[in-house]
C-alpha cells in the first residue's frame, strides 16, 4: 500500500534470537536511504578428484549465508533540512552492531526497508569514511558501506 510517506531503511538490534519486541535494544534509523543494496549468496560444491582421475564431479554441499552489502551517507551540515551529529550517529551504529558484553556476541540484527526485510543477520565488516569536516576536526560528512552476513 503506497501511501507516499517516505520510510528510512532502519537497522534494529535485539538481544534475543526471536527477535521479540521485548529484547529490542535500539534502532538506526538512515539519514539519506541507500541508491544501492547488493545482495549475494554462494553455493559449496565438493570438487574433489580421485587420484589417477582426470575430472571431477562437482557435488553440491551447502547454500553459505547470504551478504547484505550497502552504504549510508551521514550529513551534519543541515543541508538535508536536518542537522545531525555525524560522531554520535557513527558511534550509534558501531554501539548496535558491535559486540554486545551482555550476550558474549554481536546483537541480533533485522534489516528492513519498505517491503525488504533481512532478520538473522550480524554485521560482517563496516568501514566509515569521514569526507567533510568543521575547522576544529569535527566530522560533517560520513558513509558507512556496511556489509551484513
Amino acid at each position: 500500500m503506497a501511501t507516499g510517506q517516505l520510510e528510512k531503511l532502519l537497522v534494529r538490534a535485539y538481544s534475543a534470537p526471536d527477535y521479540a519486541e521485548s529484547s529490542l535494544l535500539d534502532t538506526f534509523e538512515s539519514y539519506v536511504n541507500p541508491s544501492e543494496i547488493t545482495v549475494s549468496y554462494e553455493m559449496e560444491y565438493d570438487s574433489a578428484q580421485g587420484s589417477g582421475t582426470t575430472g571431477s564431479r562437482m557435488d553440491f554441499k551447502k547454500v553459505k549465508p547470504g551478504d547484505l552489502s550497502l552504504n549510508f551517507f551521514l550529513d551534519g551540515t543541515g543541508a538535508n533540512g536536518v542537522r545531525i551529529d555525524v560522531q554520535e550517529q557513527v558511534e550509534k551504529f558501531r554501539r548496535l552492531t558491535g559486540y554486545n558484553g551482555d550476550i558474549h556476541r554481536p546483537n541480533y540484527l533485522l534489516v528492513a526497508w519498505g517491503t525488504m526485510e533481512v532478520r538473522r543477520c550480524v554485521l560482517k565488516s563496516a568501514s566509515i569514511a569521514y569526507k567533510l569536516f568543521k575547522p576544529d576536526g569535527t566530522p560533517l560528512r560520513a558513509t558507512i558501506a556496511a556489509t551484513f552476513v
